[in-house]
């Protein structure tokens, strides 16, 4: 089996459950921005704001190596 049809199994299985988890950090997102933003601060909304960047510095290039 590919790396890339073992990708695509990882897909098939997880999609609805990875997107339903995006889509309720988002609705958290904007539940706290409506609120007035986080607490001027606070070390969580930091840790919240690390992960964010860890999700948005992803590159998926070693999986297009592959592909030939």
């Amino acid at each position: 089996m590919t790396k890339t049809a073992s990708a695509l199994t990882v897909l098939d299985r997880e999609f609805l459950e990875i997107r339903a988890r995006v889509l309720e950090l988002a609705a958290a997102l904007d539940r706290l921005d409506r609120a007035g933003g986080p607490p001027a601060g606070d070390p969580r909304w930091g840790a919240i704001r690390q992960g964010v960047e860890v999700l948005r510095s992803v590159s998926y290039t070693h999986l297009r190596a592959h592909e030939t």
